[in-house]
C-alpha cells in the first residue's frame, strides 16, 4: 500500500465564515493494486460504503448490531467543508444515538471489524453490498498543483476525445483507436483486455459478481463494466496498461445488462433489466444523477452520435426485452404480440416517443404442416444498433402456437427503424427473418 500524502491537496480554509475540518483532514487517500485509489482514516484504515445506504438521505441503514461489524466513522464536527482541490463531496449524518459520521457523496463511511491493520480491505465485497470506499481523483487542471493532486489525477479520464460512433456495450468491445479489445468473463468475474497488435491479452482484472456487458470511453484508457449478480457498474482506469486498476464502484438497480457512453464519455448511461430502468451516472465521480423509469425491462441501451461535443442534443435509444401483448386474447398465437422501442432525449430524459415493430410472415412453411407460412411475433430486443439514422434489433421472434416444430416456433428477426420517420423499416433493406 502506498500512502498519498495530503497536506499539499486537502487544504482547508476558513474564511467566507466557513467551517474547516479539525486536524487538517480526517481522511487519507490510499492506492490499492486491485482497486485503485480508495479513502481511508488518518492512520490508513480502510473506510467502505454500504450499497443500502441511499446517498444523500442523512441516515444510515447500519445500526445495532450491524454498526458492531461495521463501525461507523465517527467525527467531531455537525459540519464539514470540501477541502480545496478535493473531488467529491463531503458531508455529515447525525446518527440515532446523536453521533456524527462522515460521508462521502452522500455515503456514510464505515471501518470493518475484520481488517486489523492500515491497508487491509478484507471487507471489499462482503455480502455484494459493502464496498471501499473508491476516490476518483479530479482531473490536474481542477486540482492543487502539489505533487500528490498530480499522482492521484491520473485515474480520471482525459478531456476532449469524442466517440466516432453511436455508443452501446456488448460482451465483447473495441476501444476508439482499434488498439485493444475487451471480453467479459462471467465465469471468473473478470474482463479480459487483448492488444490487437499481437493479438495477446495484456491483463485481466476481477469486476465483481457476473460482468455482463463492457463500453469503452472515449479516451481509449477507461472502461465501465456491468456487474449483473451484484447489480454495480464499476470503473477501469489504466486498460492500456499492463496493470489496470478497478477506480470506482457505483451500485445500480437489479441485473444491469447494458451500458452506452454520451459522445465525450461524461455520462454513462446503464440498463438495469429486472429494475426496470435507466439509470444516469457522471463518469467523472461515479454518482448516479438520474434515472428515466418508464421502461419494463430494458436489457440494452444505445445513445446516437451527431459528430458534436454536444452531449444534450443526442437520443437514448432503448429497446423493450419481451413483446408487448397485442391483446388478451391474442396470446398463445402467432401475432400476439409487438414490439417497443422506446426513445428519450440526453437533455432532460423526457420521453422523445417509441417506434412499434409488427408481427411478419416468417416465409416458412412448418415441417410436416400444410397450413403455410407461419407469423412471428417481436421478442427478446437483445440490442439496439445505431448506424446511418437506422436502429438495428437483433431478436428472437416467437411463434408459440402449435404444433412445436424447430423451423416453426422461433425465428433470428432483425428488425429495422428509421428514427427520422418513427416508423420500423419495412422495406426490402428493412426488417428481415435472418433464417
Amino acid at each position: 500500500m502506498k500512502k498519498l500524502a495530503l497536506s499539499a491537496l486537502l487544504l482547508f480554509v476558513g474564511i467566507f465564515g466557513t467551517q474547516v475540518l479539525a486536524n487538517d483532514t480526517y481522511l487519507s487517500i490510499q492506492e490499492n493494486p486491485s482497486l485503485g485509489s480508495y479513502l481511508a482514516d488518518l492512520d490508513g484504515k480502510t473506510l467502505y460504503i454500504f450499497t443500502n445506504d441511499v446517498a444523500g438521505n442523512g441516515a444510515s441503514a447500519c445500526n445495532g448490531g450491524c454498526a458492531g461489524a461495521w463501525p461507523p466513522y465517527l467525527i467531531d464536527s455537525a459540519e464539514v467543508v470540501a477541502p480545496e482541490g478535493f473531488s467529491g463531496d463531503l458531508s455529515v449524518i447525525t446518527r440515532t444515538e446523536g453521533t456524527f459520521q462522515l460521508a462521502y457523496n452522500g455515503m456514510p463511511l464505515y471501518y470493518f471489524a475484520g481488517d486489523t491493520k492500515a491497508g487491509d480491505v478484507t471487507g471489499h465485497e462482503v455480502g455484494g453490498v459493502w464496498f471501499v470506499a473508491s476516490y476518483t481523483a479530479p482531473k490536474a487542471s481542477e486540482s492543487s498543483s502539489s505533487a500528490a493532486s498530480t499522482e492521484v489525477a491520473a485515474s480520471s479520464p482525459s478531456g476532449g476525445s469524442l466517440l466516432t460512433r453511436a455508443s452501446k456495450s456488448s460482451t465483447i468491445a473495441i476501444s476508439e483507436d482499434d488498439r485493444f479489445v475487451m471480453m467479459v468473463n462471467p465465469e471468473d468475474d473478470s474482463v479480459a483486455i487483448f492488444s490487437t497488435a499481437g493479438d495477446v491479452q495484456t491483463a485481466k482484472v476481477r469486476t465483481g459478481s457476473e460482468p455482463s456487458a463492457v463500453v469503452i470511453h472515449p479516451d481509449n484508457q477507461t472502461a465501465f463494466v456491468a456487474n449483473r449478480a451484484d447489480a454495480t457498474v464499476v470503473k477501469l482506469a489504466g486498460i492500456d496498461s499492463a496493470q489496470p486498476k478497478l477506480v470506482a464502484t457505483t451500485a445500480v438497480g437489479s441485473e444491469p445488462t447494458g451500458l452506452a457512453l454520451s459522445p465525450t464519455g461524461k455520462t454513462l448511461y446503464v440498463a438495469e433489466w429486472a429494475e426496470g430502468r435507466i439509470s444516469v451516472i457522471d463518469t467523472a465521480t461515479m454518482q448516479v444523477i438520474g434515472a428515466i423509469d418508464g421502461p419494463s425491462n430494458p436489457r440494452a441501451v444505445s445513445v446516437t452520435n451527431n459528430g458534436n461535443a454536444d452531449d444534450s442534443d443526442e437520443l437514448i435509444v432503448v429497446p423493450e426485452f419481451y413483446g408487448a401483448p397485442i391483446s388478451a386474447a391474442a396470446e398463445a398465437t402467432d401475432q400476439t404480440r409487438t414490439g417497443l422501442l422506446r426513445l428519450y432525449k440526453t437533455s432532460d430524459l423526457s420521453s422523445f416517443g417509441s417506434i412499434n415493430f409488427s408481427p411478419l410472415d416468417s416465409g416458412f412453411v412448418p415441417e410436416g404442416t400444410s397450413n403455410g407460412t407461419v407469423m412471428t411475433s417481436p421478442n427478446q430486443f437483445f440490442n439496439a444498433v445505431v448506424q446511418a439514422g437506422k436502429v438495428y434489433i437483433p431478436s428472437i421472434s416467437a411463434s408459440p402456437a402449435g404444433p412445436p416444430k424447430f423451423n416453426g416456433n422461433v425465428f433470428p428477426v432483425l428488425y429495422v427503424a428509421d428514427i427520422t420517420s418513427m416508423q420500423e423499416d419495412k422495406s426490402t433493406t428493412g426488417t428481415l427473418n435472418l433464417a
